[in-house]
């Protein structure tokens, strides 16, 4: 990318990262002994921190490797591992995860003419994952729902649905607001839209892939659990669907991709998010939709190239 484009990506993610942990903060307001000072002196700064951490870490261990690194995608991608990762996982746990997402991310292989890897902040994401399983849809009775944060309206929804307890109704205005404690990026729905407005008319990205992506969430919605317009707009609202959607669609993999498999890949993510959300065992379906949409697109890429080398004369 150009330093401007590069500029305007960073200030774009900046502005929502600042929403986010401006949402967290509200969210916690009414906690006894809750001030700004703690807040950013003990959470926010220790995160960051962890991540910056992280990141040094994986440079000087590529560079014993006799590998080299891009300062511009060490940026970018810290600034989304900043963005989806829970601000309450422990600091240890973020250096390990930083620092092994860009290692992980080096790790490719070729097929189908594609280079093919995982995003260094999907693998951040993962590793985070795996060091902290949400707990699983059937435990719940068993654990009772302390277990469950019910943080964010999505595991909200998930212990109701498991407890077989009417859901609450969310208002928009609370959704696009985003006050409650989760990932950054899953708060600031405003900022992330702004900020796709900004990129898309930079050219960052593209409007086609988004549209897809939201009609496989939609059309795979609707065929799930019928019409209910108000409930599909607040799942579209709720998790990280929308802020993977505009700033984690475009990476290494799709970038190499024609314009209509980028469409394909944001399509089978879309739909993908909603089969996880409803009949997966956990409350967020976004991290397990990127990394099967990148395999299954792959699959169909390399299995269509074959098909027409054989068929080709």
């Amino acid at each position: 990318m150009h330093k401007k484009h590069i500029l305007i990506f960073l200030l774009s993610i900046s502005a929502v990262l600042i929403c986010g942990f401006s949402g967290i903060y509200h969210s916690a307001a009414e906690s006894p002994g809750h001030s700004l000072l703690r807040y950013v002196s003990g959470q926010m700064v220790p995160f960051l921190c962890a991540i910056v951490l992280g990141t040094v870490l994986s440079v000087m261990i590529l560079r014993c490797a006799g590998m080299t690194s891009n300062r511009n995608n060490l940026i970018c991608c810290g600034l989304i591992i900043a963005a989806i990762t829970p601000l309450s996982t422990p600091f240890w746990l973020i250096v390990l995860a930083t620092t092994g997402g860009f290692i992980f991310s080096r790790m490719t292989f070729r097929a189908g003419g594609i280079t093919h890897s995982l995003n260094a902040a999907v693998s951040a994401r993962l590793i985070v994952f795996f060091f902290m399983l949400p707990h699983l849809v059937q435990g719940i009775n068993l654990a009772g729902t302390d277990g469950w944060s019910g943080a964010t309206p999505l595991q909200a929804r998930k212990i109701c649905q498991a407890i077989q307890h009417p859901c609450i109704a969310y208002p928009l205005s609370e959704l696009f607001a985003g006050h409650w404690n989760g990932a950054p990026g899953e708060v600031p729905k405003t900022a992330i839209m702004v900020a796709a407005i900004v990129l898309l008319l930079s050219g960052l990205i593209r409007l086609s892939p988004m549209l897809w992506g939201m009609l496989g969430f939609c059309l795979v919605w609707c065929i799930c659990k019928g019409g209910e317009a108000d409930v599909l707009l607040q799942q579209l609202l709720m998790g990280s669907f929308i802020f993977a959607l505009v700033f984690m669609l475009r990476n290494h993999f799709t970038g190499q991709l024609p314009v209509g498999y980028q469409c394909v890949h944001a399509f089978i993510y879309g739909a993908l998010c909603v089969l996880f959300r409803i009949y997966g065992p956990f409350a967020e379906g976004t991290l397990m939709s990127l990394i099967a949409a990148q395999l299954m697109t792959g699959v169909l890429l390399v299995s269509h190239r074959r098909i027409m080398r054989i068929s080709d004369p």
